[in-house]
């Protein structure tokens, strides 16, 4: 194989990656999440229960299924991060 098949080759499945991980994003907030927190924040974002809870009554919300939600988790554990920015970003 030729070095510019290589690269076409490469950047062919850099392409595919990406659209994958877009997609993604669109359909769970908890994706887009993880990838806000280390893109914007430069962190490695760990998966807790309690993120994929909130993120999951979020989208409740946003699908209509849940009219009333209230959230009440200890200071520190990301919800101002994911309520007031992330989640607005990501219905949008």
């Amino acid at each position: 194989m030729s070095n510019t098949t290589v690269n076409a080759v490469q950047l062919e499945l850099a392409i595919r990656q990406l659209e994958k991980r877009n997609t993604a994003q669109r359909e769970s907030l908890a994706e887009f999440v993880k990838y806000y927190r280390e893109f914007e924040k430069k962190e490695k974002l760990d998966r807790n229960r309690h993120i994929e809870l909130i993120c999951m009554k979020l989208e409740d919300v946003y699908y209509g299924r849940t009219k009333r939600l209230m959230i009440n988790v200890p200071p520190r554990s990301l919800k101002t991060q994911i309520v007031s920015i992330a989640f607005p970003a990501w219905c949008l």
